[in-house]
């Protein structure tokens, strides 16, 4: 039997085979791509919530309050950018994945400026010669550069979720409280 025809019933035998083979590899595929879309539509949802309750908490104006809330708002989001690095990314999500990771280390880093600032305020840190204003401006500045990263994320993930034309009903609710 001549060699060619040999390559070609070895093919036709390893087509099936193949064939299945990448078949499950687009089921996992599309899987994982379904488990990181529930997750960081949580972790939006999640950074949302905490955002908001610390603002409340900045509004009312009470330093030992904020220096307190500041202090869990780190410890939050340095347990959120945590799992974030640690969970499974599709390649099409680094991107978006990447944009929302700075995001969260802008705002971690906005939080500590506060936290210094009020624990100078309140005397629980010593140091005469930091400008308090100046911390709370790069606080500021922080969380205006959270803000691009944040939309900038939310955008890409938008596109890349639109483009994958299934929706898990389990992430419907999920979908339907962020929108």
């Amino acid at each position: 039997m001549p060699k060619t025809l040999k390559k070609l019933l070895l093919v036709v035998v390893l087509i099936p085979f193949i064939a299945c083979g990448a078949e499950s590899k687009l089921q996992e595929s599309t899987g994982s791509f379904q488990q990181y879309r529930c997750e960081i539509i949580i972790k939006y949802r999640y950074l949302r919530e905490i955002s908001d309750e610390f603002g409340n908490i900045l509004l009312i104006e009470n330093y030992s309050n904020i220096f307190q809330a500041s202090e869990n708002l780190v410890e939050s989001l340095d347990g959120m950018k945590h799992e974030l690095e640690s969970m499974y990314i599709p390649e099409e999500m680094k991107e978006p994945h990447d944009a929302f990771l700075k995001s969260i280390e802008s705002f971690i880093q906005s939080a500590n400026h506060i936290h210094i600032a009020m624990g100078i305020v309140l005397g629980n840190h010593e140091r005469k010669s930091v400008d308090i204003q100046g911390l709370i401006d790069q606080s500021e500045h922080h969380i205006v550069m959270a803000n691009k990263y944040l939309a900038h994320s939310v955008i890409l993930h938008g596109k890349l979720f639109d483009s994958h034309h299934f929706v898990s009903n389990e992430c419907n609710k999920q979908i339907a409280s962020i929108n």
